[in-house]
């Protein structure tokens, strides 16, 4: 039995350890969906941040620090903890940028998995909660964290999509997010946050009435109105979610060189998030995502 305290990276690190000490070999062995077949150690985890849900999902994320490159080790039976323990007093010392960062990660997790080709009604119910519970708690939790019904509310949230992205795969935000972070050392909640409103703003014709329930579920007064405008409501909500909480509006602004964007968008395609995008996405539409961003 192991215990770990603390962010999605501890987390995963913890994961990684319990894998390795009932199978052996190096993590890279285990890199892609269930490459091992013996449990690991059985985990039990206080998440410190309210984002990653990786307490309850199948993935394990690690840096590849000879390649540069973010491995993910899935396993739906194996990877979520034993027991996880959900207490908003283990968010209260988060400082502010974390909380932010943090919390934009568990609403791209709500927010790609519902609109995933992979979505089920199931999953979709799920993931509508999960918005609605992080985009009415993000600002109070991130403006206060001694505001405890808030940072309930982002933890139950974060959960929720971190249960469900499993099944149904992420999209364009995530793609990006993992080469962003790796390329230009920035966090995976603060490269989820740059990526998403441009990402939005390229899937929404792929299914304007699911973007007219995230508006709703994100408090806009999307009923009744045409779906296109309800769908263009969301992609507002999402801007004004990431000015609220000072998320930088451009790579460049974090230090991204543009001319690696090639070679990024080379890996984006080859990563083959295109199985879950709701929008199917050509090298040149990531190459043109990531100027967009810049």
């Amino acid at each position: 039995m192991s215990l770990a305290i603390g962010g999605g990276s501890t987390i995963d690190v913890a994961k990684a350890v319990g894998i390795l000490s009932t199978n052996g070999g190096r993590i890279h062995d285990y890199e892609g969906i269930e490459k091992y077949s013996k449990p690991p150690l059985p985990l039990i985890v206080l998440p410190t941040t309210a984002g990653t849900g990786s307490e309850v999902s199948g993935s394990c994320v690690i840096t590849d620090t000879e390649k540069n490159l973010k491995m993910s080790i899935r396993h739906a039976a194996f990877n979520p903890a034993s027991i996880a323990i959900l207490d908003p007093l283990a968010l209260r010392t988060v400082p502010a940028h974390v909380a932010a960062h943090s919390g934009m990660d568990a609403f791209v997790h709500a927010f790609e998995s519902f609109l995933s080709r992979l979505a089920n009604p199931v999953t979709d119910a799920i993931n509508i909660r999960a918005l609605e519970l992080i985009a009415a708690n993000i600002r109070q939790f991130v403006a206060n964290r001694e505001n405890l019904q808030a940072a309930l509310n982002m933890l139950c949230g974060s959960a929720l999509a971190g249960i469900t992205f499993g099944q149904t795969g992420l999209g364009n935000v995530h793609c990006m997010a993992r080469f962003v972070g790796a390329y230009f050392h920035l966090s995976h909640g603060l490269s989820n946050a740059i990526c998403l409103p441009q990402v939005a703003r390229f899937n929404m014709i792929a299914n304007p009435a699911k973007y007219a329930r995230v508006a709703c579920a994100m408090g806009r007064p999307a009923h009744g109105i045409p779906q296109l405008d309800a769908a263009a409501m969301a992609i507002e909500a999402i801007d004004s979610l990431c000015r609220d909480l000072g998320i930088p509006s451009r790579l460049r602004d974090v230090g991204a060189e543009p001319e690696v964007f090639d070679e990024m968008a080379e890996l984006c395609i080859k990563a083959g998030y295109n199985r879950w995008n709701p929008r199917h996405t050509t090298t040149k539409d990531f190459r043109s995502l990531l100027d967009h961003a810049y």
